[in-house]
């Protein structure tokens, strides 16, 4: 089952509507749509609260194999000991210990116990593996060291990490190499790195190499991703949460966007001289840019004409900016206007220096 598919059965387990989870969560109906129809991840915060709401793990409703966990039965067929006297057969009002209740308070003393030695084991490990944290290699390309975990995402059971990022443009995806150290770990369980995008997820096994997980994690080109460590033994497994990644769209893909169209004045079933301007947002990245661009006029469904973008000549100095912003125009001789014709209409194809092509609409004028 589907992230989405799990959220949707609990919650009619729970006899809630989408709505009623939605309110319990401070959401809107739409984003519980959404989660359902695995159109959307729900965020660390929401995950945990979901959780705690339908009584199971993180790791069940994440892991799309991890069954969810049996609820615990009470033994409601134990009856309480009844201590009374002989005389009379009064109940006596000394307060009696049961065996059960015996062995639940030694129990206790037990877990405390066991509590303080772990925080103390929990300690020394820390200091240990954060020195072998400062000592990891940091390769080329992009990385991404965040001084302190996000505390809104990443758990306290990720040690340390570093990741190179680099873009591989004849394919449209991002690679991402992962070292990542966990504050415990079990040499018999297998590993693997997890990335969670808008709509992809991909996963990759990691191995134990210099005191660190290492795995290499490919992934289409998204705006966000989240990244999981998975640690499994004997069919279970251990879902870490690493980091988060936003805009990463806007790092290395190119944006157009229509700014406006200059002339074109109608004079009966005729139309003027028409320029349209285009706007390109060059990704922060560097490294790409506007090779050459086309944009077609089309009134109603009759294509008038296609023309090229001018202003794409700037591909040299693209190459050694980090951002820019470009400004194009698409000029179109007059057009006789087709009969019932009520909109004009400018398709733009770019063609980006990874070969790439980017493509989208822009109306114009209606009648």
């Amino acid at each position: 089952m589907t992230t989405g598919e799990k959220i949707a059965a609990l919650r009619r387990e729970q006899g809630l509507s989408q709505e009623a989870l939605a309110d319990k969560l401070g959401l809107s109906r739409q984003a519980v749509s959404k989660w359902e129809a695995d159109q959307a991840v729900p965020g660390m915060d929401n995950l945990v609260e979901l959780a705690k709401l339908f009584g199971v793990t993180v790791d069940a409703l994440l892991r799309p194999n991890e069954p969810f966990p049996g609820k615990e039965q009470q033994d409601s067929s134990e009856e309480q000991a009844a201590v009374v006297t002989p005389a009379g057969f009064s109940v006596s009002d000394q307060p009696q210990l049961t065996k059960k209740t015996k062995w639940v308070i030694g129990g206790l003393a037990l877990l405390f116990a066991v509590s303080a030695i772990c925080s103390v084991v929990s300690l020394v490990w820390v200091a240990r593996l954060q020195g072998q944290v400062d000592s990891l290699p940091l390769g080329g390309g992009t990385v991404y060291v965040p001084s302190e975990p996000q505390p809104s995402f990443t758990s306290g059971d990720i040690a340390g990490f570093t990741e190179q990022c680099d873009y591989d443009g004849a394919s449209g995806k991002l690679c991402f190499t992962f070292q990542i150290v966990p504050v415990e770990r079990d040499e018999a369980e297998t590993a693997q790195v997890m990335l969670k995008g808008n709509g992809t997820t991909e996963s990759a096994d990691a191995a134990w190499v210099d005191g660190a997980y290492n795995a290499s994690v490919r992934i289409g080109l998204e705006d966000s991703y989240q990244a999981f460590l998975l640690l499994t033994k004997d069919g279970k497994t251990r879902s870490l949460p690493v980091t988060e990644y936003f805009d990463m769209r806007s790092q290395y893909a190119l944006t157009i966007e229509g700014m406006e169209a200059e002339g074109g004045d109608r004079q009966d079933d005729r139309i003027g001289e028409s320029t349209f301007i285009l706007k390109i947002a060059i990704p922060d990245g560097g490294g790409n840019y506007p090779v050459s661009g086309t944009a077609t006029m089309t009134a109603g469904e009759t294509k008038l004409g296609a023309v090229a973008l001018d202003n794409m000549g700037y591909q040299s100095d693209m190459a050694e900016m980090t951002s820019a912003t470009l400004y194009c125009r698409a000029t179109f001789p007059a057009y006789e206007i087709p009969a019932g014709a009520r909109s004009i209409r400018f398709d733009v194809t770019v063609k980006d220096a990874y070969g790439l092509d980017l493509s989208d609409s822009f109306d114009w004028q209606t009648w």
